[in-house]
């Protein structure tokens, strides 16, 4: 037994000599991604009656200045957007405008109106950091359960969503209605995929979710913050 356990020792000293880790997503990363994270209430009249049914969406704050990325379809033909930010002590609604569309990607860029505050922002994983195998994390408001997190891998890094422009990410991590403009984020915080999609024929998570990758969509973002929306070049042949 005592021989056994030296060997196990010597094993498990080796693999951390080696610099194998598990990887883990703290307490510190997981409450600064929930307060980059705003709640989107949607309704397609512009002044809806108290009680009327609204539709939830996520979004994700991504800059200094405030600035929210979200989903093109969450926002389209919708009258009345409101938005709220995580905060114990003040819900406190703000309305937003759209600053940039790039519906091909299923992106757009919000202004918060009237904003004062700091708020705090994600930043982008690196390419190389994206990989399949990766864990990573999903922040939203599935089903209506508000600031959820769940947790997955990476299954595919080449995906498409909708068009073969556009790169994607596909993970396991449970995606539901309500995830969509919400990160998709690795152990460090850091952006891996904005959650656009679900594969399912029951209309509920079957561990096949659909993020735009990390990539695609700051370059798509500093479009649409310099120009308002995003062209893509493309040649056609007669």
């Amino acid at each position: 037994m005592g021989k056994f356990r030296r060997i196990f020792l010597l094993c498990f000293s080796i693999l951390i000599l080696c610099g194998v880790s598990v990887q883990a997503i703290t307490k510190e990363v997981v409450e600064k991604v929930k307060n980059s994270v705003v709640l989107l209430s949607l309704n397609k009249l512009e002044n809806p009656p108290i009680g009327a049914p609204n539709a939830l969406c996520s979004g994700t704050v991504i800059n200094e200045q405030g600035h929210i990325l979200t989903n093109f379809h969450c926002v389209y033909g919708q009258k009345t957007i409101n938005m709220y930010y995580w905060d114990e002590d003040d819900w406190h609604e703000y309305q937003v405008k759209i600053i940039g569309e790039d519906p091909l990607a299923d992106l757009v860029v919000l202004e918060v109106i009237g904003l004062k505050r700091k708020v705090p922002y994600l930043k982008f994983a690196k390419k190389e950091d994206i990989y399949t195998g990766a864990e990573v994390f999903a922040f939203g408001h599935p089903m209506g359960m508000a600031w959820s997190l769940s947790k997955g891998i990476i299954s595919s890094t080449k995906r498409y969503a909708r068009h073969p422009y556009i790169k994607s990410v596909q993970v396991d991590a449970a995606i539901n209605k309500g995830n969509s403009g919400g990160p998709v984020f690795n152990e460090k915080g850091e952006i891996v995929g904005i959650a656009t999609l679900m594969i399912s024929k029951t209309n509920q998570n079957a561990g096949v979710g659909i993020a735009i990758r990390a990539d695609i969509a700051e370059k798509s973002l500093t479009e649409m913050l310099a120009t308002g929306k995003v062209e893509r070049p493309a040649l056609g042949i007669m």
